[in-house]
């Protein structure tokens, strides 16, 4: 979808503003996220870190939509820190092998959703035709995530009559794999369409 298609079904209201600036406000985020995943992490309070996961990529938004121009690999690169340090202490709250992790269970599908949306509107405003490359960027961090939780939470440390739904809800390898190959699938069907119409771009020239 072009720019000015995303315009007509946002209103232009929201586009119009953005930019993709790293501005102070979202350089600031990383400590402060940090401070407050160590804070969960320390006195158990693990609401506080998945609420923190969907407030962070909001403000984030919320700074960037004052914000003009600027580089959208550095927009990109803290976003990917936020994911990182919400995927971590997923991670590491997994690792306790916990009978019962609570709020934890929600981080996962909330980081993703905030690091998709917050990514998707930067680069749509910034490269609109190449949102391709940054569902391959988003698919390779799952995939090492993936990699990671199954190091973390290896399959053959569960008992033998566990299937792979409690594995997932134990904060297995599964969800994070799903998501790369989704995210990969999808970034190959778009990258693949803008390739065939080139083509039919340039077909016509051809026969002249």
């Amino acid at each position: 979808m072009q720019g000015q298609e995303w315009e007509a079904v946002l209103g232009g209201s929201l586009l119009n503003k953005i930019g993709v600036g790293v501005t102070v406000i979202g350089v600031a985020l990383i400590p402060l996220s940090l401070s407050l995943l160590w804070v969960a992490q320390r006195f158990g309070w693990n609401a506080m870190a998945v609420l923190g996961a969907p407030v962070t990529y909001c403000i984030y938004l919320a700074a960037v939509a004052h914000s003009r121009g600027g580089s959208l690999a550095a927009a990109q690169t803290v976003l990917l820190i936020y994911w990182a340090a919400f995927e971590a202490f997923d991670v590491l709250d997994a690792a306790r092998r916990s009978a019962w992790r609570g709020w934890v269970h929600a981080l996962l599908p909330l980081n993703a959703c905030g690091l998709l949306t917050a990514s998707s509107v930067i680069w749509t405003v910034a490269a609109p035709g190449k949102i391709h490359q940054f569902l391959a960027i988003v698919a390779a961090a799952y995939l090492v995530s993936a990699v990671v939780r199954s190091r973390v939470l290896r399959p053959a440390g569960f008992p033998a009559e566990a299937g792979w739904i409690a594995r997932v809800w134990a904060g297995g390898y599964e969800p994070a794999a799903a998501l790369a190959a989704l995210l990969a699938a999808v970034g190959i069907g778009a990258g693949c369409e803008k390739t065939l119409m080139s083509f039919a771009w340039l077909a016509p020239a051809a026969a002249r």
